[in-house]
């Protein structure tokens, strides 16, 4: 044997140091890791609003040094210990947030990548668009927060525009109009140049455009097919696809989720209205719902962790909330008469709504959890409708018909200050507030 032939002296010293190698070797290979299990951190941002800060933010995982993240950046931090770690983004400008918690835990449980997205809204809100017939016909205006500075964008002359919406950044709103004989999708700039149509192509009826949060696309809904579904495109109207081309039902209402990853929509495709999402490519639809009622008007929470929405299932509409996933459904309301509209707060905190439940149509406001349901508007006439929260979360821009015909107005969060932007002749409506 090879052994037989090793002498004393020094081939014996190798071959023990040799024999006392292979326990470590083969746990490396096989057994237990003799070490801690480490892993990755990878970190994103996603910034809106028209008042970007372009200088970045810092990141800090467990209160150790800041590493300098684009305002649309990642930053990985690598060979972590497996655990309960503490993020932190910083260096904020004073006119920016973070939508849901900073800091926040991210948990890592094996030697993979545990990742974290920090959503960080830079508002401007130094317009409101809205749809005005005071000309008598739907134009898409603008004005200050006041209703001072009122222009007419659209000024298209006797057609329909309508459903304006900003891009993220606030330098552009797209509406509908069927100005060329066909109702399809358009974008004007903030001073009303620039105006194109972006579904020239489309037979239509094109309709509710919603842009993606970092501003390079735009969903929609198209019959252009013969049923309504899904489309998406990109912002200059190229390269416009069926999202939910699979379906032969009705689906409509696309509400992108704030990553802009996914879409949620409501769909009859199983027989009844339900709340659905998908990839924003249109890939792996889910249905989030199965109630007795018609489920409505989805809305996604600040972090996206949550769906607000509307559903009958107990008889009558109500505030329903569940988890992105469709799991943990609550019902926030279940007041006499009919609850709709859930719009949250920037900071995710509360949601406006409209209550008919004192016998009249208020706006309300609750906690995310429910609590605290309050009138804001309860002047006892009229009907007041379509909530919507001014960036900074300070304020709620409404429809009243209070004083005769549909006009934006303006009240305090805390339902101080109700005030009346728009009391030129004629309904006024369908307001947005500017990012």
């Amino acid at each position: 044997m090879v052994l037989s032939r090793i002498g004393r002296g020094p081939a014996r010293v190798a071959l023990a140091s040799l024999l006392g190698l292979l326990p470590a070797a083969c746990s490396k290979s096989g057994g237990t890791p003799s070490g801690p299990v480490l892993g990755d951190v990878a970190v994103y941002t996603l910034t809106t609003g028209g008042a970007v800060d372009p200088d970045g933010y810092a990141v800090s995982l467990d209160g150790g040094t800041g590493q300098a993240i684009g305002i649309s950046g990642t930053v990985t931090f690598k060979n972590v210990a497996t655990g309960s770690h503490q993020l932190q983004l910083s260096g904020l400008a004073s006119n920016c947030f973070v939508a849901g918690s900073n800091p926040r835990a991210a948990d890592l449980a094996g030697s993979g990548t545990v990742q974290a997205t920090f959503l960080v809204h830079c508002p401007l809100g130094s317009s409101i668009a809205f749809v005005s017939r005071r000309s008598g016909d739907a134009e898409v205006w603008s004005m200050a927060p006041d209703g001072s500075g009122a222009i007419d964008l659209s000024q298209s002359g006797g057609s329909l525009d309508m459903e304006p919406a900003w891009s993220p950044f606030g330098s552009a709103i797209a509406f509908v109009s069927d100005r060329t004989g066909s109702q399809h999708i358009w974008s004007v700039g903030p001073d009303g140049s620039g105006a194109t149509d972006l579904t020239s192509g489309s037979a239509g009826p094109d309709s509710d455009p919603r842009w993606s949060p970092d501003g390079g696309r735009i969903a929609f809904v198209s019959a252009r097919t013969g049923d309504r579904e899904i489309w998406v495109m990109a912002s200059d109207g190229s390269s416009p696809f069926d999202a939910t081309a699979n379906s032969s039902s009705v689906d409509e209402s696309p509400r992108w989720s704030p990553d802009g990853t996914r879409i949620a929509f409501v769909s009859d495709r199983t027989g009844s209205r339900e709340i659905w999402v998908m990839n924003a490519d249109g890939s792996n639809p889910v249905q989030l719902t199965d109630g007795a009622g018609a489920d409505r008007d989805p809305r996604w929470s600040p972090d996206g962790s949550m769906i607000a929405w509307v559903s009958a299932r107990t008889g009558s509409d109500e505030i329903w909330v569940m988890n992105a996933d469709g799991s943990g459904a609550a019902q926030l309301t279940s007041a006499a008469g009919v609850d709709e509209s859930p719009r949250w707060s920037p900071d995710g905190g509360a949601i406006a709504f409209v209550s008919a439940r004192t016998g009249g149509q208020d706006v309300w406001i609750m906690g995310a959890d429910g609590s605290g349901q309050t009138d804001l508007t309860s002047d006892g006439a009229g009907r007041d409708y379509d909530p919507e929260w001014s960036p900074d979360g300070s304020m709620i821009a409404f429809v009243s018909d209070r004083t005769g015909d549909a006009d934006v107005w303006v009240v305090g969060a805390d339902g101080s200050g109700p005030t009346d932007l728009t009391f030129a002749p004629g309904s006024d409506d369908a307001q947005v507030w500017q990012p």
